[in-house]
């Protein structure tokens, strides 16, 4: 006997729900199941220096891209350090995934420091929605 996953993929197709709307894919590798998701960021800050963390790990400093593959099914926490002269300004630019997406711009303040942090969750879609009896863990 065929497990849940066996049997969806030897069907060939697998039901995505979006919003009331539902439609139907072909699936054509078990790859399409484990694929990680990918963090796209980029940094600038016009004079001083800018830390990065994803879940307390140094991702990226000062201006810079990065693109990085994260696990689904989990909950993050972006967080940011910047040291610089008073009045210049930074940004931090978060393009995907769509759950973490975040634009922002901002001036130092007189002290030349900043922080701040956000948290996101990311959920496999390709496995969130599968009707119950085809669910696994």
């Amino acid at each position: 006997m065929l497990n849940p996953r066996d049997q969806l993929l030897s069907s060939g197709h697998q039901l995505l729900r979006q919003g009331s709307r539902s439609k139907t894919c072909s699936i054509h590798s078990i790859s399409y199941f484990d694929d990680m998701a990918k963090l796209v960021a980029s940094t600038f800050i016009g004079s001083g220096s800018l830390w990065l963390y994803l879940d307390n790990e140094l991702v990226m400093q000062n201006s810079d891209t990065l693109t990085l593959e994260i696990e689904d099914n989990a909950e993050y926490i972006v967080h940011w350090f910047v040291k610089g002269v008073p009045g210049s300004s930074y940004s931090i630019t978060i393009s995907s995934p769509r759950e973490a997406q975040y634009q922002m711009t901002r001036g130092l303040g007189r002290s030349g420091k900043g922080f701040d942090s956000f948290h996101f969750k990311l959920w496999n879609l390709n496995t969130k929605n599968l009707p119950k009896q085809l669910a696994y863990d």
